[in-house]
C-alpha cells in the first residue's frame, strides 16, 4: 500500500463504520497473517485470562490467519504437570487453524518464590527452541503476567525477525509489590528495568483499561505505542440461563439464593472479606456463598470458613470453561472483590462473564477505579468499598430482598456487555492493531 493510501487508513479510521470497512479490506490485502502466540497459560489449564486468549485466538483462526501458539504444559491445578503430559519436554497438538507446542515446566504444590522463578525461567528457556520449529510469523503476540513473558517475547522477536504485541493484563511489578511478593530492593528493581525495556522493544502494548494506559504513560511508554483493547467474553456462549442449573441441585440449593465468587482465590482478591460478610450474613438462612476456583490462598480461606464455622459457604474447583456457563447461572448475585489498592491495577476478567450471564454484581474495589467505573457506567450492579464487610454484607442483603432489582440489574449488565465486550468487536480490533504493525514493519525505513 502507498504512503496515501496509508494515510487515507488513518483519517478513515477516527470513528463510525467506514473504520470496520477498511480495515476489512486491508486485512483481505494483506492476506492470511501468521501469528506467533506465546503465553504461560492456555486450555485446558486453568487461568481467569485463558477464555479471553483462547477466543481471540480462535476469533482470528476463524477469520483465516494462522496461528502457532508456544505455551506450558497444563499444570495450574494442584501445582503439577498433568498426568496427561508426563514422560516428556515437549507435545505438539494441532486444532483448526491453530498449531501448539507445549513445554515442560518446573511445577510444583505450593511454591516459594525461588520455585515460582524456577516455574516461568522453565517455560521461557524451553520455549525458545520450539520458537524455530515452525513458519516465520509476521507477528508475535505475547499476553502478560507472568512477567518472564515480556522478556520472552522481546526474544522470540530478536530470534525470528519480527515485530511484538505485549498485551498487558496486570501491571508487573506493581502488583507483585502491593502484594507483597516482592519488597523494595534490588529484585524490584531489576524487574522494573526489564518492563522499561520490554515496553521499550515492543511494538505495541495492548492494556485492558484507560487505567493502565495512564500507568504506562506515567512510566515513559509513549502514548502513540499504547492502544486500550478490554477484555471481552463470548456473548454467544454465556448467556442467561435459568438459576436451576445441574450444579445448584446437586448441592442442595434450589431454595437458597446464591452469592458466587468464582476465579481466582489468591491474595489480590481478598476474599478473607467475603468470608466476614457471610459470617454477619450467617443469620439468614436463604443464603449461600459459594466458591469456585484455585489459588494460593484457598488452603488459608477454607480453614478460615472452618475457624468461623460457616455452614453458609462452601468451595468447589474450578470448572472447565464450557461448563463455566452453567457456574456462572447458578448464582443469584456474583461478586468481583479486590483488596484495597489492587483496583488500579488489575481488571478482573470475570466481570464481562458475570455480565453476560445476566447476574447482578457486587464489586467490592477502589472507587474510582476502572473496575468501579465499569460497574457504574454500565449499572449491572452495586459497587461498595474494598475489605468492607460490613458494607459488603448491607450490599448482599439488599439484592436479596429485592428480587425486581436483581433481574434489572442483570439484564442491564447483558445489554451492555453485548453492546460494547463482545467477541467478535474485540477481534476485529486486534486484528486491524495487527494489520497496521506489520505494515508499519514492512515498510522500509525513512532516512
Amino acid at each position: 500500500m502507498d504512503d496515501g493510501g496509508w494515510r487515507t487508513y488513518r483519517v478513515l479510521c477516527a470513528g463510525g463504520k467506514p473504520q470496520v470497512i477498511l480495515i476489512t479490506a486491508l486485512v483481505r490485502g494483506l492476506g492470511t497473517v501468521k501469528i506467533l502466540v506465546l503465553n504461560f497459560y492456555y486450555a485446558p489449564d486453568f487461568s481467569s485470562d485463558v477464555p479471553v486468549l483462547q477466543s481471540i485466538v480462535e476469533g482470528l483462526a476463524r477469520r483465516g490467519h494462522m496461528i502457532h501458539m508456544v505455551v506450558a504444559a497444563p499444570h495450574r491445578q494442584g501445582g503439577t504437570i498433568w498426568p496427561a503430559y508426563h514422560g516428556g519436554f515437549f507435545w505438539h497438538e494441532e486444532t483448526p487453524g491453530i498449531s501448539i507446542d507445549r513445554t515442560w515446566v518446573y511445577s510444583r504444590p505450593n511454591m516459594t518464590m525461588a520455585g515460582r522463578i524456577c516455574n516461568y525461567l522453565s517455560y521461557s528457556v524451553l520455549a525458545l527452541p520450539l520458537l524455530l520449529c515452525r513458519a516465520q510469523p509476521d507477528i508475535i503476540f505475547v499476553p502478560t503476567p507472568p512477567p518472564n513473558m515480556g522478556v520472552t517475547g522481546m526474544l522470540a522477536g530478536l530470534v525470528r525477525g519480527a515485530p511484538y504485541v505485549l498485551n498487558v493484563q496486570d501491571i508487573y511489578p506493581d502488583v507483585a509489590v502491593r502484594a507483597g511478593m516482592l519488597r523494595a530492593g534490588r529484585l524490584t528493581a531489576c524487574v522494573q528495568q526489564i518492563e522499561h525495556v520490554v515496553y521499550r522493544r515492543a511494538s505495541r502494548v495492548t492494556v485492558i483499561s484507560e487505567g493502565f494506559k495512564h500507568n504506562l504513560l506515567a512510566k515513559g511508554v509513549p502514548a502513540a505505542k499504547i492502544a486500550v483493547l478490554p477484555n471481552f467474553v463470548d456473548t454467544a456462549t454465556v448467556v442467561p440461563l435459568s438459576r436451576l442449573t445441574p450444579l445448584r441441585q446437586t448441592l442442595g440449593l434450589e431454595d437458597r439464593l446464591v452469592i458466587l465468587y468464582a476465579g481466582s482465590l489468591g491474595h489480590p482478591q481478598g476474599l478473607a472479606c467475603v468470608l466476614d460478610a457471610a459470617a454477619l450474613l450467617q443469620h439468614r438462612k436463604d443464603l449461600f456463598f459459594l466458591f469456585v476456583g484455585e489459588g494460593a490462598k484457598k488452603g488459608a480461606l477454607e480453614s478460615l470458613a472452618q475457624e468461623k464455622r460457616l455452614a453458609n459457604v462452601q468451595f468447589l474447583p474450578p470448572s472447565p470453561w464450557p461448563e463455566v456457563p452453567q457456574v456462572l447461572a447458578t448464582a443469584d448475585i456474583s461478586l468481583v472483590p479486590l483488596r484495597r489498592g489492587f483496583g488500579f491495577e488489575t481488571v478482573p476478567s470475570k466481570l464481562y462473564s458475570v455480565m453476560a450471564s445476566g447476574r447482578p454484581v457486587i464489586a467490592s474495589v477502589d472507587p474510582g477505579c476502572d473496575t468501579w467505573s465499569l460497574v457504574q457506567t454500565s449499572g449491572c450492579g452495586i459497587c461498595v468499598a474494598p475489605e468492607d464487610a460490613t458494607a459488603l454484607a448491607e450490599a448482599i442483603g439488599r439484592l436479596a430482598d429485592d428480587r425486581e432489582l436483581r433481574q434489572r440489574l442483570g439484564g442491564v449488565g447483558r445489554t451492555h456487555v453485548v453492546e460494547h465486550y463482545s467477541q467478535a468487536q474485540i477481534v476485529s480490533r486486534y486484528e486491524a492493531l495487527f494489520t497496521e504493525v506489520i505494515e508499519e514493519w514492512r515498510q522500509p525505513p525513512t532516512r
